[in-house]
């Protein structure tokens, strides 16, 4: 869980500088693009000012270029007499491409335009704008390689930062397992030791329904404890408490669900197994067995008698990576949309009521899910069409 708000931490960060520097540097390289190029339009504005008031063009070698456009249609060079043939040749091409964008003004091949008639007289001006373009792509190159500095060094920052502020958070966790463990092994000896004392009270002719009462909570106390024993050292010890070790996962996965083939004939309940031969995989044997217990007790509890409980597991591949995928697949109550995302946190139950004289306390998900991350496991839970599916997918070779 820890790891899991660390990199949303860091995703957050990274991607709020990313937002941020992108933004500021393309209202940066805009904002001097406009400036540019309201510059080259405030000189060719200029350029006809002249041309209106004095008939002829503004300077020369300030590389912007007339044609006039003369009632016949012809194209000439406004003031260009002394410029060389091929270059009056090359600036005809040029504003006969602007005429065939028929717009007024805009950039075509590198050259800023505007068109513009002048005492009835169409004429045609524009500038070769290849040098302001070419500083603003270098410009923006070096933003680019800017960016992936700073991001670097961001996301070097924002994971020691998200380090800082998980911190407490974790110490919290630490102390509540910590807790959960003690409070569990205190609670263990006295409840045991209740339990013999009410089994030989009544071995000894006390036969009263009290003593039922109280043989059967401290079985059920019994039991919650064990179960946050197991869920707290298994969230406490994580990957490094479990035995990995590669070997034939479907093996394991087929003992863990034969032993309920009796539980499900006891309930008139179709049990169904199609498992996959030697698929391999680096697993816990004792983590995979209580996961696949969890999942097919859960759907023998839900599921109807006549009903049906499906357990699969097949090798399937994901892009590059292979999995093996079980799926305990049971016909029942579908579970709520709004639930899904709570069903593997502590104690929590989707049906409130029944849950506790069964001795179900809303641990069994969390042991699983908790046993899952242990092995680098994913668990995944779909439940749509009177179907409900608890899938879980480990790396295979």
């Amino acid at each position: 869980m820890i790891k899991k708000l660390r990199r949303k931490i860091v995703l957050m960060l990274v991607g709020v500088y990313g937002i941020l520097y992108v933004t500021v540097a393309s209202v940066f390289l805009y904002t001097l693009y406009k400036n540019d190029i309201s510059e080259i339009k405030n000189d060719i504005y200029f350029h006809y000012q002249t041309i209106a008031e004095n008939g002829e063009s503004y300077g020369e070698g300030n590389g912007i270029y007339v044609v006039e456009k003369d009632a016949s249609g012809e194209l000439s060079v406004y003031g260009g007499e002394i410029l060389p043939a091929e270059n009056r040749e090359e600036i005809l091409e040029v504003a006969e491409l602007i005429l065939s964008t028929e717009k007024k003004s805009g950039i075509v091949s590198n050259y800023q335009f505007e068109n513009s008639v002048v005492n009835g007289t169409l004429f045609i001006a524009f500038t070769d704008i290849t040098d302001v373009m070419q500083r603003l792509s270098y410009m923006a190159l070096g933003g680019a390689i800017g960016f992936v500095a700073c991001l670097l060094f961001w996301t070097l920052f924002s994971v020691w930062l998200s380090g800082k502020l998980v911190r407490p958070v974790e110490e919290g966790i630490l102390r509540q397992n910590e807790f959960m463990i003690m409070a569990g092994h205190e609670l263990k000896t006295p409840l045991s030791v209740i339990k013999s004392s009410l089994e030989m009270i009544k071995k000894r002719g006390f036969d009263e329904k009290y003593l039922d009462y109280a043989l059967e909570e401290s079985d059920r106390m019994n039991v919650l404890v064990h179960e946050i024993l197991e869920l707290s050292g298994i969230e406490e010890n994580g990957t490094a408490g479990a035995n990995l070790k590669l070997d034939d996962y479907s093996y394991c996965v087929k003992g863990a669900a034969l032993v309920f083939e009796a539980s499900a004939f006891e309930k008139n309940i179709l049990y169904e197994m199609d498992i996959q031969e030697h698929i391999r995989a680096c697993f816990d044997e004792k983590l995979t067995a209580r996961i696949v217990g969890i999942f097919i007790d859960n759907a023998l509890h839900h599921t109807s008698e006549g009903k049906k409980v499906i357990v699969s597991l097949k090798k399937e591949e994901s892009g590059p990576r292979k999995e093996a995928v079980l799926r305990v697949s049971n016909e029942g109550k579908e579970i709520p949309k709004e639930e899904l995302d709570k069903i593997f946190d502590r104690f929590y139950r989707v049906d409130k009521s029944g849950n506790r004289k069964e001795g179900r306390y809303g641990l069994g998900l969390s042991i699983a899910n908790a046993a899952s991350g242990a092995q680098k496991g994913r668990i995944e839970v779909v439940s749509e069409g009177g179907v409900t599916t608890f899938c879980f997918k480990i790396k295979s070779i």
